[in-house]
């Protein structure tokens, strides 16, 4: 859920949270189950121009249990009608993966990007 506020006809300024739920689960030997839930909040900034809209988001730390997570969104949307968009997402993710960098753990960095259509109401 999300709400942006459009200032001077162009700046849209807003903020929201995902509702998430991470399951993951077996290793060779046993069952593990370190499934959690969280609401992840977000603020975000980004310019609308006629029909095209763009918004840039970095999601603020939550109880999620990833270690030093960095994570910014950007979403862009063309109206093809009053309640049909093209969506182009695009997701930069940063975590640590195990212990601290300085205890031996690593960085990982990852990309995704896609595209689909929204229905709006």
């Amino acid at each position: 859920m999300s709400g942006y506020y459009k200032f001077f006809t162009r700046l849209l300024v807003g903020a929201g949270a995902n509702w998430v739920i991470s399951t993951s689960g077996f290793s060779t030997s046993h069952f593990i189950n370190p499934a959690h839930e969280s609401a992840n909040p977000f603020i975000g900034a980004g310019l609308q121009f006629g029909n095209i809209r763009s918004v840039i988001s970095y999601q603020l730390t939550a109880d999620d249990s990833i270690l030093e997570q960095i994570k910014f969104n950007w979403n862009s949307e063309f109206a093809l009608t009053r309640h049909l968009r093209f969506t182009v997402p695009v997701v930069v993710n940063s975590y640590q993966s195990g212990p601290l960098t300085s205890l031996g753990g690593r960085r990982v960095s990852v990309a995704q990007a896609g595209a689909g259509v929204k229905v709006v109401f």
